[in-house]
């Protein structure tokens, strides 16, 4: 790991170090429990769907360049029509509205990361590594998060995709990113979970590449033409030193 502190390291969040999953998962059946027109619902049904409706808007939304109110202004009044298609469309206006006042209230605060992770990044830090977040999502909800995990105070950078307009995989937020950090794209590794948005995005820039494959796919499993992004990958934190040590021999 010669000369290795030359490189800054660049994480994606949710999915990568804020456990989306659990997190969103916690929120929801809080919500469920609190607003009693939702009593009926199943919880890991309602979470399910949720978060496929959740994640076709936020597709949508990076494809099409949205503002984030097409996600906000959408997902819960899918997600109600879906349970309770006989409820009054305006009486379904007004509980979306609460629904996700709620869910913007609770859930940037919810802390569920991954074994290894946190304590992993905190070492790094103390040897020396800058660390960066590049992050698709609004500043304000992003940065509650980090601080949720207790990462706020070693992180160098954090560039969310709403400060400059553009989204992962688009070359121009890692572009902004290596601006801000003053790093170059060959001294920069990115980790994340996602092929598209992380490895195609990070390698289209020149930068090395770390992908968190926290499900363990398997080789039948793999989208193979993005795997030829990946440089090297890990499934569980604690083996991700000696993923990046790889990158840095």
């Amino acid at each position: 790991m010669r000369d290795s502190m030359r490189f800054q390291l660049f994480f994606d969040l949710d999915r990568t170090l804020w456990n989306y999953e659990k997190n969103v998962d916690a929120v929801l059946i809080n919500l469920i429990n609190c607003f009693s027109e939702l009593s009926g619902l199943k919880p890991n049904e309602a979470c399910t769907k949720f978060k496929s409706i959740n994640e076709e808007l936020w597709v949508d939304m990076q494809k099409k360049i949205y503002p984030i109110s097409h996600v906000r202004n959408r997902r819960f009044f899918l997600w109600i029509s879906h349970f309770l298609p006989e409820m009054k469309p305006i009486l379904r206006i007004n509980i979306a509205k609460n629904l996700e006042q709620f869910f913007l209230s609770k859930t940037p605060d919810m802390n569920h990361s991954y074994p290894n992770a946190i304590n992993t990044l905190l070492d790094l830090h103390d040897q020396g590594f800058k660390l960066n977040v590049i992050t698709n999502g609004t500043r304000d909800s992003q940065e509650r998060k980090i601080k949720s995990l207790g990462l706020n105070h070693i992180l160098s950078q954090i560039i969310t995709s709403d400060q400059v307009h553009s989204y992962k995989p688009q070359p121009s937020i890692f572009k902004n990113a290596f601006k801000r950090s003053k790093c170059r794209p060959k001294d920069a590794i990115m980790i994340g979970d996602s092929l598209k948005c992380d490895m195609l995005g990070g390698k289209r820039v020149g930068m090395k590449t770390i992908w968190f494959n926290q499900f363990n796919f398997t080789c039948s499993t793999k989208n193979i033409e993005l795997m030829s992004n990946v440089d090297v990958e890990f499934s569980d934190w604690k083996n991700f030193r000696s993923a990046l040590g790889s990158i840095l021999e």
